[in-house]
């Protein structure tokens, strides 16, 4: 879930500095009343739920840079790919729940090293 999180806030590296600032951007890009072309309340709703995702990123990366046992219930919207969707770019694809490309290589080839 955690690359799921980067990716959202468009991270290549979990620095607090660079957490910070990527998410007063996405923010700011996302939130509702900075959204002048909202005309109804689906739109509206639409931007509440993508500040919602950019929060909940957040929250779940600064609790894993302060090394705070993290409850995973709390980012239940991380987990709904489409919501996610909507935050990335159309051709960005969310990150896949689970095992990272890197412990899956390691499960299938790390004995041969």
């Amino acid at each position: 879930m955690k690359e799921r999180a980067m990716q959202i806030l468009n991270l290549r590296y979990l620095i607090e500095v660079d957490v910070r600032s990527s998410y007063k951007t996405h923010a700011f890009e996302n939130h509702p009343d900075r959204r002048p072309e909202i005309n109804s309340a689906s739109d509206a709703l639409v931007y509440e739920q993508k500040i919602k995702v950019v929060n909940q990123a957040y929250e779940l990366l600064i609790e894993v840079l302060n090394g705070v046992n993290i409850d995973l219930t709390k980012y239940a919207m991380l987990e709904d790919t489409d919501l996610v969707q909507s935050v990335l770019p159309k051709d960005v694809k969310p990150a896949p729940l689970g095992k990272t490309d890197q412990e899956l290589w390691m499960e299938r080839y790390g004995n041969l090293i």
